[in-house]
């Protein structure tokens, strides 16, 4: 049976959560740091160390039928070399720093119900005979805060149509950007132009729009999800112009804005009217509103300034033995 070790392997991370500011047109990026320590407790024999920063894509859109992971990045730090002798380390705490520039073309961290974009760092001691390998790894979220222009905070202008030059219809929203767990409010404007036509019911929907791109695919495969539902009463006259106001919950399960270039997600604000003219017959007439939904987080990041790098909370080399050299030729 392999002999499980009482010496350990951490990999510590300046910042866990990296943030590119502005798309991948005009970003500039963002640096990631860190130290792999390796506590030894014990005497240790070890045949290698190696630190990797993984980042992977995987996309399922139809639920296992096209399953497909590709490797977007692979970055590899070999601090003690394989091909050299077994080392051998005395009782202490070793430290190997590493950092990598991440360029602002990255597609963001994303998680959603048929696949995923993540980062990893991976840090193995590879040790000989029937020993247990030491391993340590932490995941890397990294956020895109979209920088908002100018006229980002105006109000929107409205979605409107003229349905069979029989009714006009207009939607609005206060903003063009909502926070996830909070509410959505939107107004509906409504002109009849013909007589005797009016508006039963009004559902008000949000809905999820994830759009998964597997590169081996003519066409992109699109799923849709609804969040949340609401019915409004309308008004029994309606000889004349008129408006409405609903409210629907965006609720905390709902993915944010993103686009990766493997997996976009949107969403929309779906009025379904169901219509009813002179002769009793009816209709049921749509309109679709795009919004945009951010995580508190994201949102407090498109507002925020960049936070900038304080190498001086990295844990200090001084603190420590000095680790065995390692050829920087691997890096």
């Amino acid at each position: 049976m392999p002999v499980r070790s009482k010496n350990t392997l951490q990999v510590l991370l300046s910042n866990d959560t990296l943030t590119l500011r502005g798309s991948p047109e005009e970003s500039a990026g963002c640096i990631l740091t860190g130290t792999v320590i390796l506590n030894v407790v014990e005497p240790l024999k070890v045949k290698s160390l190696r630190l990797t920063f993984l980042g992977t894509v995987m996309v399922d859109a139809n639920d296992g039928d096209s399953r497909k992971e590709l490797v977007l990045t692979k970055k590899q730090w070999v601090f003690l070399d394989p091909n050299s002798a077994t080392y051998w380390l005395k009782p202490n705490q070793y430290k190997y720093d590493f950092g990598i520039v991440l360029s602002g073309d990255f597609p963001e961290s994303v998680y959603v119900r048929h696949g995923f974009v993540n980062y990893k760092v991976i840090a193995v001691a590879e040790r000989p005979g029937l020993h247990f390998n030491l391993k340590a790894q932490r995941v890397v979220d990294i956020k895109r805060a979209i920088l908002h222009p100018a006229d980002s905070w105006i109000t929107p202008h409205p979605t409107m149509t003229n349905w069979e030059n029989r009714l006009y219809l207009s939607i609005s929203v206060p903003t063009s950007s909502f926070i996830i767990g909070k509410d959505l409010p939107f107004s509906l404007m409504v002109t009849p132009l013909e007589p005797k036509i009016t508006i039963a019911r009004v559902k008000g929907l949000l809905r999820e729009v994830v759009t998964y791109t597997i590169h081996d695919q003519q066409a992109p495969l699109t799923r849709y999800y609804g969040l949340s539902i609401t019915y409004l009463n309308c008004p029994d006259d309606q000889s004349s112009e008129w408006e409405l106001h609903g409210t629907l919950t965006i609720p905390r399960r709902a993915s944010h804005f993103c686009n990766t270039g493997f997996i976009r997600v949107s969403h929309q604000l779906l009025l379904e009217h169901l219509v009813i003219d002179a002769k009793r017959m009816s209709k049921v007439v749509c309109m679709v509103l795009p919004v945009t939904l951010q995580s508190s987080i994201h949102h407090e990041l498109a507002q925020s300034p960049p936070s900038y790098l304080d190498y001086h909370e990295l844990p200090a080399l001084e603190a420590s033995i000095l680790p065995p050299p390692y050829d920087s030729s691997k890096l």
